[in-house]
């Protein structure tokens, strides 16, 4: 005859009921969440920012070439 073992059956018993009671999200709870928010439109490329952008590009260009000979 097997011998059931008392201390085990106990703690599963809580197991089983702590499990039994664990409240889960609500479908309706993830649903209420407001939508995440539109990303805004990029910016428009005017002649201005095509000017500064050739200019950063030539400064980095003089940066990564090394310090200028000397003469």
């Amino acid at each position: 005859m097997p011998l059931i073992d008392l201390l085990l059956v106990a703690e599963l018993l809580v197991v089983v009921l702590l499990v039994a009671t664990m409240e889960e999200p609500s479908p309706r709870v993830t649903a209420a969440e407001p939508p995440a928010a539109e990303p805004e439109p990029p910016v428009p490329w005017t002649a201005e920012t095509d000017l500064h952008a050739q200019r950063l590009l030539r400064l980095e260009s003089r940066r990564s070439a090394g310090p200028a000979p000397l003469r």
